[in-house]
């Protein structure tokens, strides 16, 4: 809800005075005197004089006033702007939200019932505002009075306020406020109520009506009387029924703790297995930590174990270096060997084909002929002494490269060694390769050790996960001891050993044992109950048509009067658990709105009231409806500023939306506190329309400002 405008006229004050409101913060400035507690009355009263259902009537400031009131209503989607006209004392309600519609108009003499005023309305929007709020809740929600008219008494309604705080859309506050004045209240007559006593009265009439007739007839006694031993056999039997069904519940339970013993027990049998192999894997990596060559290579931080592998690299290429000579060296042999034999066959070959060309041509061919010949045999010798020649330097050139190559792969070497402070300065080249080999062979070993160590370590759990899974087989274990222990205990129930080895299966026998005989039992009250209807027939039939007519209204008529007494516990029970409810939702929102008020009360006051009042100061201050014997007026009124100024905070839970009316609050204040109390009012203005009527007005009020 929001004003929009108000014209007010009130004889010997002002004539058609026209408020028109801003859509936060609204200043009405007035001297002392000039009618502004007569406006702030006047707009607080005007919207419930002519409901009398939503509250009586406090000041009685409008009874010879004009006054023309709009304003307008927002739920939801729906909207709707109003104008509240009071004019001799007619008041007629229009709708304007298009054009300007009478919806209804009263006057003191021709009230007519809430109902019908709701339904003459025509509005469901305004209808609903009207039937959701009063007069009362109106004062204590949106109107905060002047300083100079709080007395020693009440200032607040605690039970609208708790209303408040505690409703929300739900509505379950509202229908714990009708049942409990219903079934726990003051309410003289509940129709509930008023049906069991009359269900009451019948049944007690039908039963003196069959007692009569009961008397006539001495077979109906002892028809009584066996009906009653049956009935109490039934009652027996049914008790040894309920006995067996505990006892049959408890081995149930027994069974069931039975299996998730089981189960627990194999969650712990893994995780053992799991811690178990954890330190077998701890164990091997402390095994292979203590073999030689791993301690021989657990080198100290300072050593840099990639200069170490690259010594480890150059030696290997100081290796294959070496290799390559020995391999020249041995192809050498077997090359010089091989062109020797091959050449001695080809100059004994050449020699041969010579000789042999030069005879057997020496008489055929002419002797150019026969020293071209030789001079050719000659040639091709030559040609192959000079591949011999070159293939034998082209050979002593490549071993003269890896001889080289190893002079420098040597001198690397010794740098390394000495620059890094290896081990190794003192010996010779000779013995440093024996050495380096064996030692990168056991090197070898250790990487091969460090990657098996850092396989197993990779797969090692950790000690966040061991302290983990102990925790949880711990909590197991907790947990079987507490279902043994609920095990033994319903053993003990049934009369049964603990100590004996129950198996599943013999608990499951038992049960069955159990259902066999409760089924025995139940044919046997199936048995007399045919016996107690037969009795029934029989003790009708010994007394007429008229006792069984009169009977079968004695039964209706109880289980009506069965079923109201029913309905009516059950009433109490929910409106109990409803009322429990409350009380603890009161308990909690009281707190959380006397926190509020404090913080509120203290940022007004600069925390100079901290040691006087008190958070139980400010709860005796609610519920005692705002009784305030022991503070000054100034402390009161600051009090109840905030008190309604926290109220803000619970209205978003409710269906209640109205505007904040305050009359002369700065009167007590100097302009630092009035400073404070603005910062608040603007917070409330972002949700809530504010009209603050003052007889002063200070730099920091900056807002809408009308005159009176």
């Amino acid at each position: 809800m929001r004003f929009i405008k108000c014209t007010i006229s009130k004889p010997s004050l002002f004539d058609n005075r026209l408020l028109e409101f801003g859509d936060d913060i609204t200043f009405v400035k007035g001297k002392n005197g000039s009618g502004k507690s007569f406006a702030a009355k006047a707009l607080t009263e005007a919207l419930w004089l002519y409901f009398p259902w939503t509250g009586k009537k406090l000041w009685n400031t409008i009874d010879d006033t004009y006054l023309d009131l709009c304003f307008n209503l927002n739920k939801g989607e729906k909207t709707g702007m109003y104008r509240f006209r009071y004019q001799a004392s007619t008041l007629s309600i229009f709708d304007i939200s298009d054009g300007e519609k009478e919806l209804i108009r009263l006057t003191p003499t021709g009230l007519m019932p809430a109902r019908d005023v709701l339904e003459k309305l025509n509005d469901p929007l305004l209808a609903e505002f009207i039937s959701d709020n009063d007069l009362k809740t109106f004062i204590n929600i949106a109107y905060i009075p002047s300083p100079a008219d709080i007395d020693r008494d009440e200032v607040i309604d605690y039970d609208i306020i708790k209303n408040v705080i505690i409703n929300d859309d739900s509505g379950f506050y509202e229908r714990y406020s009708v049942m409990n004045e219903r079934y726990l209240g003051n309410e003289p007559a509940s129709p509930l109520f008023i049906k069991i006593e009359e269900a009451k009265r019948t049944l007690n009439e039908l039963n003196k009506e069959v007692e009569i007739i009961r008397i006539k007839n001495q077979y109906f006694e002892k028809l009584e009387r066996e009906k009653n031993s049956i009935e109490y056999d039934i009652t027996e039997l049914k008790a040894n029924i309920n006995r067996l069904e505990r006892k049959k519940d408890m081995l149930g339970q027994v069974s069931d703790n039975l299996k998730k013993i089981e189960i627990i027990g194999g969650k712990i049998n893994k995780i053992e297995e799991e811690i178990t192999d954890e330190q077998a894997k701890a164990e091997k990596i402390k095994n292979l930590e203590n073999i030689s060559n791993f301690q021989r290579f657990k080198f100290p931080e300072s050593l840099d174990m990639k200069k170490l592998d690259k010594i480890q690299s150059l030696f290997r290429e100081i290796i294959d270096n070496n290799e390559k000579i020995n391999s020249h060296f041995s192809k050498k042999r077997l090359v010089n060997k091989r062109l020797t034999t091959l050449s001695e066959i080809a100059g004994t070959s050449i020699l041969l084909s010579t000789a042999g060309v030069l005879i057997k041509n020496s008489f055929v061919l002419e002797k150019s002929s026969n020293a071209f010949l030789v001079l050719l045999i000659f040639a091709m010798f030559a040609a192959l002494s000079g591949l011999l020649y070159y293939m034998s330097s082209v050979n002593k050139k490549e071993l003269f490269l890896l001889q080289e190559n190893r002079l420098i792969l040597n001198g690397r070497l010794e740098e390394l060694i000495k620059e890094n402070s290896f081990p190794f300065a003192d010996y010779n080249l000779d013995e440093l390769y024996d050495i380096l080999l064996k030692y990168f062979e056991d090197y070898t070993e250790y990487s091969d050790n460090l990657s098996e160590i850092n396989a197993i370590q990779s797969t090692l759990a950790g000690e966040e996960r061991l302290r983990e899974i102990r925790h949880e087989m711990k909590l197991l274990k907790n947990r079987t001891t507490a279902l043994q222990e609920e095990t033994y205990k319903n053993l003990n129930s049934v009369n049964l050993d603990p100590k004996e080895a129950l198996r599943q299966e013999d608990i499951e026998q038992l049960i069955s044992y159990i259902d066999d005989e409760i089924n025995n039992l139940g044919s046997a009250i199936a048995s007399k109950e045919e016996l107690l209807v037969r009795i029934e027939r029989e003790k009708l039939l010994s007394v007429g048509n008229d006792y069984e007519s009169v009977v079968i209204k004695r039964d209706e008529a109880q289980k009506l009067f069965d079923k109201l007494q029913a309905k009516k516990e059950t009433a109490f029970f929910v409106t109990g658990l409803m009322n429990d409810a409350v009380r603890k939702r009161e308990q909690q929102q009281i707190k959380k709105f006397v926190a509020d008020i404090l913080s509120r009360f203290n940022t007004i006051t600069d925390n100079q009231f901290r040691t006087l009042v008190d958070e139980q100061i400010v709860e005796n201050f609610i519920a005692g409806n705002g009784r305030h014997v022991s503070l000054n007026p100034s402390v009161v009124h600051t009090l109840l500023l905030s008190a309604k100024f926290s109220l803000n905070g619970f209205l978003s839970g409710t269906k209640k939306s109205i505007p904040l009316i305050l009359d002369d609050p700065f009167l007590f204040m100097d302009d630092d506190r009035i400073s404070r109390l603005l910062e608040q009012v603007r917070e409330i203005a972002a949700a809530r329309q504010v009209t603050l009527f003052t007889h002063r007005v200070t730099e920091s009020c900056r807002e809408k400002m009308i005159e009176l």
